[in-house]
Order: C-alpha cells, then structure tokens, then sequence
C-alpha cells in the first residue's frame, strides 16, 4: 500500500493481521454446503421414485370411471368403417395433377391413406421402401426384391389391397429409376411426403422427377387435417380415456 499522510492514515480502521484460516474462508464454503445438499437429495429422490410407482399402480385415482356404454363405443370405433381408405385415397388422388404422384415411406401418412406400413409395420432403413399414389387411384409399393415377400406379408384393407401393386428392384439396380420406369414417361412430378428422408428426395430428383411446389404440398395436409366423425369420435375417446388405465388410449391415439 502506497505512504498517505498521517492525518489520513490515522483515519483508516485497523483490522489487524489477516489469518491464513479466514483468507480461504470463502473457498471453504462451498464444502461446508455440500454434506447439506447431499441430506436434501437423499430425501428428494426416494419421494419421487415413490410417487412414480403409485403413480403406475393407481393410475386416475382421481377421474370418474367411464360408463360401459362410452367404453364399448370407443371400442367400436377402432375399427374404420368399410371405404375409409378408398375414400382417403380418392381424396388424394383427385388433389394431384395428371403428371403428378405422391411419395410417403412407411409412418404415419402411409398408414392414414392405407391403413399400413406403419413405423411399426416397417423399419426404415437405407434401402427405400416408397409408396406412390397416382391420380387414377392406384398405390405402387416400391420394395427391395429379398424384401418383396416380408412386403406383401404387411396387413392393409381390402379396398386399398385390390390396388395396390408391388414393384420389386435388384442391389445392383436404382431404385428411383426403377419406379420411374414402371410408372411411365407420363409421370414426371412428385409431392414428396414432409416425413420422407434427404436422401430419398434427392434419389427422386436424380432420377429426373421434378419437386411439387409448396402449395401442391399444402392440398395434401388439408387431407388429414380435415377430421370426419369417425375421427373425431377418436379424437374425443382418446381425451376421455385414462392414459395409464389400459392399452386402450394408445392404440385410440395411434388409429
């Protein structure tokens, strides 16, 4: 410290010497909190362990149980009424130009229009597996020729099974060219589904199909954006229905 004046060194209070015990008072802090932090987790993490496993043995303690009737209905309707499919196609296709298809792989959007090739009937993998729907409401099901036979085996509708066609394509071959090929030289267009990976797009574009514009796209998700009333009696199961009750409420979210 820099020599002051007397009469403003007088002024400073003096504390005298610093401890080395009270210098790493602050560092030592830290380790003084840490046995107390340890008690609170010790009691913390048991509660919610307990919480979570009376929360899965006593699932919707507090919600009323549903009548039977209510619960039979919700039942019934697992089941889409005969023509849900062919009406979901015959809505898709109509949305398509001439010289236009859509491409989905197995999920969602190919289970909505055909009633299979769910996530949970198909694996993606780096081998594609297409789903083309054409304006004159026909599916194509592009497969790997080993995979053609675990293809067919997959469940779909009646309506939907009566015209669908598998193409098959070899290792060696491209499976782009391949499914253009079969669809003709009428086809040169393609909406491509907003679940569809990269490197499906680009394989499509390489094979010379052109990109739909956004707003093609856009027809195709006011499809299922648009509920019926089987839907919506879904829609209002799946609300009502305890999550943790029974395998009823997922299998009403998936349909």
């Amino acid at each position: 410290m820099p020599n002051l004046p007397n009469e403003k060194a007088s002024a400073l209070p003096s504390y005298g010497p610093i401890s080395p015990s009270a210098s790493h008072w602050d560092e030592a802090q830290p380790e003084r909190k840490r046995p107390g932090r340890r008690w609170a987790w010790a009691a913390i993490i048991p509660m919610v362990i307990f919480y979570l496993l009376y929360s899965r043995t006593h699932p919707c303690t507090h919600v009323k149980p549903l009548s039977p009737i209510f619960i039979k209905h919700c039942d019934s309707l697992l089941k889409p009424p005969t023509g849900t499919y062919a009406d979901r196609i015959s809505r898709l296709s109509s949305s398509l130009e001439v010289d236009t298809i859509y491409i989905a792989e197995p999920g969602t959007s190919s289970e909505y229009f055909t009633g299979g090739f769910s996530s949970r009937d198909w694996w993606l993998s780096e081998r594609p597996l297409l789903i083309a729907i054409t304006p004159s409401k026909n599916i194509t099901i592009l497969t790997a020729r080993f995979e053609q036979s675990r293809a067919e085996l997959v469940e779909l509708p009646k309506e939907i099974r009566e015209i669908t066609n598998f193409i098959p394509w070899l290792e060696s071959e491209s499976p782009y060219e391949i499914l253009r090929k079969n669809l003709g030289s009428d086809v040169s267009k393609v909406i491509v589904d907003g679940q569809v990976r990269s490197f499906i797009t680009e394989g499509l574009e390489g094979a010379g199909f052109t990109r739909g514009t956004k707003e093609e796209g856009e027809k195709i998700k006011e499809i299922r954006e648009r509920k019926d009333e089987h839907e919506i009696g879904l829609l209002r199961c799946a609300n009502q229905v305890c999550p943790l009750s029974s395998p009823r409420w997922r299998e009403l979210m998936f349909r």
